[in-house]
C-alpha cells in the first residue's frame, strides 16, 4: 500500500474507532422476591446524552437424539443463535434463542424485568446516540437460584397461657397479573423462627414449621422473649432474609399476679391519704383566714353601736364662736370595749363610780387647751 493511501485510511481508522458508541458498564441485577431490577452504569461519552435499550434472551434447545424432547442451557449467553452442542448422550443439541425487547431507548439506568420465573436468560443492554449503537453487554440470569427472598411479612406475636402465637405472611412477588406467595414457585417451603430470652442472644432457639403460625411453648411465665421469622426452600438450598425483632413477654394464664393489684391498692390508699390530709390542712387555714376576716375578736361596744345607728339631727356641740380668736374647742371622747371597760373595772373596783361620771363628763363637756 502506498503512503498516500495509508494515512488516510488509518485516520478513517481512528475517527471509527473513537467515535464509536462506549456500552453500559458494570451491568448488575437487583432482584428481590422476583422483582427484577437491571441496572447499570452510564459510560464516559462526551458527545452527548446517551439512551439505552434492554432485551432478554432465553434459550430453548432440542436434542435431535431424543425425539419430542426439550432442554434449555444454563448459560444462554455463551452460545450464538442457532448453534448446536453436544448433549451428555452424544447427540447434537440444537438451541435457538427466543428474545424479548423491554425498555427500549430510555434515558434511565435501569430497568424492571417481570414475568421472569423459571428458566434461565440472558439479560442485555446497550447505548445508542443517534442512530450509531454499542455492543450489548450482557449477564446471565437464573430467577429461582439468583433472586433474594425477602422477609415474612405482617409479624404478630400474642401472648397466651405462658405461651406465644407466632403468625405471619408468607413473602409475596407481584407482577401485572398476580400477586401469590413465592412458595408456589419454589414447591418446597420452610419457615425457621428463631427465639431467646431477653437480654441471652447468645442462647437462640429454633422450630421450624411448614405453617404461617406456631405456638412457642416451655416458656418461663412472665418472661420477655424476642424472635425472628425466615423463610427458606429446601431444593434449591436458598435461605430468606431475617425479619425485624420482635419482643414479647409471656403472661401466667392471661391474669395478672396477686402482688400486682395489691401493690395497686396500697398506693391508691397512700395516695387517698396524703389527699385527704392537705384537704383538711387547707380547710383548717381557710377557715381560720374567715373567721378573722368577717368575726374578729375584738368588737365595737354595744352602746357605741347603739348611738352610731341613731340619726343626729341637731348637732351636739355648742357653736364655735368665732370673735374669741384665742379660744379652741377640743372634745376628748374616749371609747371603751366591753371586754376593755370589764378588764379596767376588775382592776380598779374601788373608783368605778368616779371614773365612770368622769368619762360622762368628758363625753359632753369641751376641754380648753
Amino acid at each position: 500500500m502506498s503512503p498516500r493511501l495509508a494515512g488516510p485510511l488509518l485516520a478513517c481508522l481512528l475517527l471509527a474507532v473513537l467515535a464509536k458508541v462506549p456500552p453500559p458498564q458494570n451491568v448488575r441485577m437487583n432482584s428481590v422476591n422476583f422483582r427484577h431490577v437491571l441496572q447499570w452504569d452510564p459510560p464516559v461519552y462526551h458527545g452527548g446524552n446517551l439512551t439505552y435499550s434492554t432485551k432478554y434472551t432465553r434459550r430453548s434447545c432440542i436434542d435431535r437424539g431424543v425425539e419430542d424432547s426439550s432442554l434449555e442451557l444454563k448459560d444462554p449467553c455463551r452460545l450464538s443463535k442457532g448453534s448446536t452442542v453436544d448433549s451428555e448422550g452424544g447427540s447434537n443439541v440444537h438451541c435457538i434463542d427466543v428474545f424479548q425487547d423491554t425498555c427500549s431507548k430510555t434515558f434511565l439506568t435501569k430497568c424492571v424485568f417481570s414475568g421472569l420465573y423459571y428458566s434461565s436468560f440472558c439479560l442485555s443492554v446497550r447505548s445508542h446516540f443517534n442512530n450509531d449503537t454499542s455492543d450489548w453487554q450482557s449477564i446471565h440470569f437464573s430467577p429461582l437460584e439468583d433472586t433474594i427472598i425477602g422477609p415474612p411479612s405482617d409479624l404478630i406475636v400474642k401472648s397466651r397461657t405462658g405461651f406465644l402465637d407466632v403468625s405471619f405472611e408468607c413473602p409475596m412477588y407481584e407482577d401485572e397479573h398476580e400477586r401469590s406467595c413465592l412458595s408456589q414457585i419454589y414447591g418446597s417451603w420452610l419457615y425457621t423462627v428463631r427465639y431467646w430470652k431477653k437480654g441471652t442472644s447468645s442462647q437462640v432457639n429454633i422450630v421450624t414449621t411448614v405453617q404461617s403460625f406456631v405456638t412457642l411453648s416451655n416458656l418461663e411465665s412472665w418472661t420477655t422473649y424476642c424472635l425472628q421469622v425466615q423463610a427458606s426452600t429446601p431444593d434449591f438450598k436458598k435461605t430468606g432474609e431475617l425479619t425485624p425483632v420482635v419482643c414479647e413477654k409471656t403472661s401466667d394464664d392471661g391474669e395478672l399476679p396477686l402482688w400486682i393489684p395489691i401493690l395497686a391498692f396500697l398506693v391508691a390508699v397512700v395516695v387517698v391519704l396524703i389527699l385527704a390530709i392537705c384537704g383538711f390542712y387547707l380547710f383548717l387555714n381557710l377557715q381560720r383566714i374567715t373567721k378573722y376576716i368577717f368575726f374578729p375578736a375584738c368588737s365595737f361596744p354595744k352602746h357605741l353601736k347603739e348611738y352610731l345607728s341613731q340619726h343626729v339631727y341637731d348637732t351636739p356641740f355648742p357653736p364655735v364662736n368665732s370673735n374669741d380668736e384665742g379660744d379652741e374647742l377640743c372634745i376628748t371622747v374616749t371609747v371603751l370595749s366591753e371586754e376593755c371597760e370589764i378588764k379596767r373595772l376588775s382592776e380598779a373596783s374601788a373608783h368605778t363610780s368616779a371614773r365612770t361620771a368622769e368619762g360622762d363628763q368628758d363625753f359632753h363637756e369641751p376641754c380648753l387647751s
